[in-house]
């Protein structure tokens, strides 16, 4: 690595490789951090440059294949139809737990009736476990991978130390921007007990997704049509916006996956909406309102 500082205006970062073919470089603001992803394999960066062209920290100069992805499943005319539905935790593995509800069970709960709500759309759909057992993350994502499902939705509930805090959140893939993201992910991995010794082959993984952009439209728009939902029906429910972090259940995936938050049950009023029929089915129309509207952007229009 060397640092040319010759013009008063930029600083240039050089870096020599021995075996290069593409790279992709991002920067977040909390906390300030480069990170660069490279690879020598062809296809290994679904956004990857080619050696030789400069990066500038302004998102419009950056290459965005989500145009480029969507126009390519329209000519293959691929649609969704298969849908894998996780509830989080389970069995011995509870999860969080606060006035009166246990992330494992509410999950459950949850995943049938959204199961029921997307089957009546016209999706098949198919589950990690409908019942209350065991099940690690590592066999969630090879179940994710053998069943050939189109998309994977993995439900969790959260929770904060501070009792103020509330809201619904949708997560896709990638490093977290956010200390609360990264104490969120280091929460839902500890089930996982990786060692040190396992990072360089998480990183490897982590690197080789080519599902990050169809994983992110996901989210948002699964977000943006909980929340409309959710506002249409004058629950007032913050709005937590879509978010990205290292989860596990979605490194390794084949597949376009997200992993929503369905809320805080360490608050209390929200703990008390998640624990009302009404409210659980509102999220799960906004849900399957996401899934159906995310299915409709891969169809060309007259």
């Amino acid at each position: 690595m060397r640092i040319d500082m010759s013009s008063t205006a930029t600083t240039n970062l050089l870096f020599d490789f021995s075996k290069l073919t593409l790279f992709k470089v991002e920067n977040t603001k909390n906390p300030f951090q480069i990170i660069i992803y490279t690879t020598d394999a062809h296809n290994g960066l679904s956004r990857g440059l080619k050696v030789g062209q400069n990066v500038f920290f302004k998102k419009e100069n950056l290459p965005s294949t989500s145009q480029k992805s969507k126009l390519l499943a329209q000519q293959f005319g691929l649609n969704v139809q298969t849908i894998l539905i996780d509830p989080g935790h389970g069995g011995s593995d509870p999860g969080t737990s606060s006035n009166g509800i246990v992330e494992s069970l509410l999950t459950l709960t949850v995943a049938k009736e959204l199961g029921k709500s997307l089957s009546e759309q016209g999706f098949t759909v198919l589950y990690t476990r409908t019942k209350d057992s065991e099940l690690s993350l590592e066999s969630r994502v090879l179940h994710a991978n053998a069943t050939q499902a189109d998309l994977m939705i993995s439900l969790h509930v959260n929770s904060n130390e501070s009792p103020k805090i509330h809201g619904f959140e949708t997560y896709y893939l990638d490093f977290a921007k956010t200390t609360e993201a990264a104490s969120l992910a280091h929460t839902e991995n500890l089930s996982a007990k990786k060692k040190l010794s396992d990072l360089n082959h998480l990183l490897q993984k982590f690197v080789q997704g080519t599902q990050t952009q169809e994983s992110k439209k996901l989210a948002e728009i699964i977000q943006n049509s909980v929340h409309t939902h959710l506002t249409a029906n004058n629950y007032t429910t913050q709005n937590g916006g879509t978010r990205s972090a290292p989860f596990l259940i979605l490194m390794g995936t084949k597949i376009p996956s997200v992993l929503i938050e369905l809320g805080y049950c360490s608050n209390k009023n929200e703990a008390q909406k998640l624990s009302c029929t009404q409210y659980c089915t509102s999220l799960v129309e906004g849900i399957t309102l996401g899934v159906v509207n995310y299915s409709k952007s891969f169809h060309i229009l007259p």
